[in-house]
Parts: structure tokens; C-alpha cells; sequence
């Protein structure tokens, strides 16, 4: 018996006044599945991924999360208390290691000694020696070393990139993202991807980025006229096997205007 799927989207619908964006599409998304959603600027790619993280409502269907892991979301707009250091709000998140390391960095250069201890073997427990060194390595790839620099002060660039260390410091089973290469330069690009790729996470994306896509991705989702369609593998085969799909639109087509002219 096959694993339950990490998603189900079951019947969904969604329109904005008398535009319909899509209506009636399903799909299921598995463990260790890496899924890009495109579609044409304007069609509900970011409002879908909205919806799945319940910051916009569904007209009608039902989105089935399997209650047996973690999700996680970036966000293209995400939002943090201005006056919370980088630090404070990469480790914002609840998980017992991103705990365990946010009370030993609270506890840094105080003499709460007895706290300190605690935190130590809070530490050990949960791997957070591991998380530690993750959290240095990421905010220095990503440029956000001035750790206790308030939000506030931040471009929106920089806050999407402490949005996403925060996000990958979960390590959610799912992983949602909306645009993650926006903002980022050619070598944290590269660093996302070489850490997506290596990542057991189950993946859902929309981007733009066309070598990410091919980088990361196992399976694309074409959102097309309120449709969806599916293809196996990267940007590369997508593009051969929706070329194929469009040939057999035309040849449809075509069939059905002969037949109206013999008629």
C-alpha cells in the first residue's frame, strides 16, 4: 500500500468577482515529492499558494495536510516585529532544537549560570550544537551576520532571506515556497539549490527562475486556463512533454474544424 500523500487538494475553486482563477482542480503532492506550479503572471499561482497556507480563503474544496508531519512556508511579503533583531527573528520558529538554541543564545553574556546549564544539555538533546552551526553558515551565506541589527532596518530583500533561514532551520517534512530566488545574487542561488537538492524535504514552489527549476525539481504542475496539468521530471522534459501535449491541442482542433466544415 502506497504512502498517504503529504497533500491533497481536493476540488478547489477560487475567484476574484467574475474572474475565475481555477476551479474544480485536484492533485496530491508525495513524501520527498519536488514540485514547481506554473502558469502565466495573473492566473493564481501565488494565490493557490496562499490558500494552502490559509492566508486567503477558498470559495469551495477541501486541502487535507497529512497530520503526521510539519509544514513550513516562505512567503513573498513575509512579516516580522520591526523591532526584532535578525537573530531573534530567524529563531523565531517552536521546534525543540530552534528552542534549545534560541534560550543558549538568549543566555550568551548573562550569569545565569544555572540557565546556561540548562540550555547546554537542552542543547545536546535536540542536536542543537548541529542547528547552531547550520544558523552560522546560513546567515553568513546569505549576508545577515549583524545579527542583532532590529527588522526594522531591514530591505525587503534582506527580510525574505531571514524568512527563509528561519523556514530551513525547521526543517519541515514540507516546505512550501513562493518566488525563493527573489533577492538572492548568482551564489546564494546556487547555495539554495545545492541545499534543496541534497534535502529530504518535500518540496512546493512557485518561481520564475528557470535553472532552479531545473536544478530542483522532479515534477511540474502547469496551472492553464483554470486546468491543471502534470508532468514528470525537471524544466527540461516539462518543456518536451508540454510541447507535445500543445501538438495534440492543434491536431484536436484541427479535427473538429474539418469536421465542422464537412458538416
Amino acid at each position: 500500500m502506497a504512502d498517504a500523500p503529504y497533500l491533497t487538494v481536493r476540488d478547489l475553486s477560487k475567484r476574484f468577482d467574475e474572474k475565475i482563477l481555477f476551479e474544480g482542480i485536484g492533485f496530491s503532492i508525495q513524501a520527498r515529492d519536488k514540485v514547481a506550479l506554473l502558469a502565466r503572471n495573473g492566473t493564481g499561482k501565488s494565490t493557490l499558494i496562499q490558500i494552502l497556507a490559509g492566508l486567503e480563503k477558498l470559495d469551495q474544496g477541501e486541502i487535507l495536510f497529512s497530520k503526521e508531519i510539519k509544514v513550513g512556508f516562505v512567503y513573498q511579503n513575509p512579516s516580522f516585529d520591526p523591532e526584532s533583531s535578525i537573530r531573534d527573528a530567524i529563531l523565531s520558529g517552536d521546534t525543540p532544537a530552534v528552542s534549545a538554541l534560541r534560550e543558549y543564545e538568549r543566555l550568551q553574556n548573562t550569569e545565569d549560570y544555572q540557565g546556561i546549564q540548562t540550555a547546554i544539555e537542552d542543547m545536546e538533546n535536540h542536536q542543537g550544537w548541529d542547528l547552531l552551526q547550520e544558523f552560522q553558515r546560513m546567515i553568513t551565506q546569505l549576508r545577515l551576520d549583524k545579527i542583532q541589527q532590529p527588522m526594522g532596518q531591514l530591505s525587503g530583500g534582506q527580510i525574505r532571506r531571514v524568512d527563509l533561514i528561519r523556514a530551513l532551520l525547521e526543517k519541515p517534512d514540507f516546505l512550501i515556497l513562493d518566488e525563493p530566488t527573489n533577492h538572492l545574487d548568482l551564489d546564494m542561488i546556487e547555495w539554495l539549490e545545492n541545499t534543496l537538492t541534497r534535502s529530504q524535504m518535500t518540496l512546493f514552489m512557485v518561481t520564475h527562475d528557470r535553472y532552479f527549476l531545473e536544478a530542483v525539481c522532479t515534477r511540474i504542475m502547469e496551472l492553464d486556463q483554470g486546468n491543471i496539468y502534470q508532468y514528470s521530471g525537471n524544466f527540461s522534459l516539462y518543456l518536451e512533454q508540454q510541447a507535445q501535449r500543445q501538438i495534440e491541442i492543434n491536431r484536436e482542433h484541427e479535427a473538429q474544424r474539418n469536421l465542422y466544415l464537412k458538416e
